[in-house]
């Protein structure tokens, strides 16, 4: 069965799949929160978490495009929420380089650990302010009812993204169109990245109790 956006319903993921990939993001969404909060590390709501909230949005609607492949709403869903996820995790990178950077001396980087924040973190949200317009502009589009062709939005989202494995051939393209490519190349590259940072926590690295004595001694 083909859906009404040209995509054949065997060519969403399967519930199995869907179901892990749901789970892992909420699970190291609710890990994070809670180390969040103990550690007193605010910056890591608007990035890490947010980034486990859309996966498991995304991946959810995934699995209602299974079941219901004409339902624009979950299809609308998964292309915004999947395609924007890894844009805050990439911005907490920022954040942890900056303060390795302050910790490791200044003298070893061209910046300062508050202008890579600023600068990385900045591009990070006009790179996603432009993923944002395009995953709209292509989820809204459909031939048969407004004659509008979704390629449109995939290009804007590839101007808003360095690369791009889902979308860099299009809505036809192989991977977004292969299940095991998706999988791989999108779900499970994401989850790695922040399993990682559970398993090498930025607290226990980075931001320890003497970074932030060291950080007061500096200011005094």
């Amino acid at each position: 069965m083909t859906s009404l956006f040209g995509i054949s319903t065997s060519e969403f993921s399967s519930p199995s799949n869907v179901e892990f990939e749901t789970q892992s993001s909420a699970i190291y969404a609710v890990w994070h929160t809670g180390l969040a909060i103990y550690r007193k590390m605010w910056w890591i709501f608007p990035t890490v978490v947010l980034c486990g909230a859309l996966e498991s949005l995304g991946w959810s609607a995934r699995n209602w495009s299974h079941s219901e492949p004409n339902n624009l709403a979950p299809f609308q869903i998964q292309i915004i929420a999947t395609i924007i996820a890894p844009t805050p995790l990439l911005a907490a990178t920022f954040v942890i380089f900056g303060e390795i950077i302050r910790r490791i001396g200044q003298t070893y980087s061209r910046l300062s650990p508050r202008t890579y924040t600023v600068l990385f973190c900045t591009f990070d949200v006009i790179s996603l302010v432009v993923q944002g317009l395009g995953g709209g502009l292509a989820a809204t589009a459909d031939p048969l009812t407004n004659g509008r062709d979704p390629e449109l939005g995939a290009r804007v989202m590839l101007a808003g993204i360095a690369f791009q494995l889902e979308l860099a051939d299009g809505w036809n393209g192989r991977i977004i169109r292969t299940e095991l490519y998706f999988n791989v190349l999108d779900g499970a590259m994401v989850v790695l990245a922040i399993y990682t940072l559970n398993i090498v926590h930025p607290s226990c690295f980075v931001f320890t109790p003497q970074s932030a004595t060291k950080k007061d001694e500096e200011k005094a």
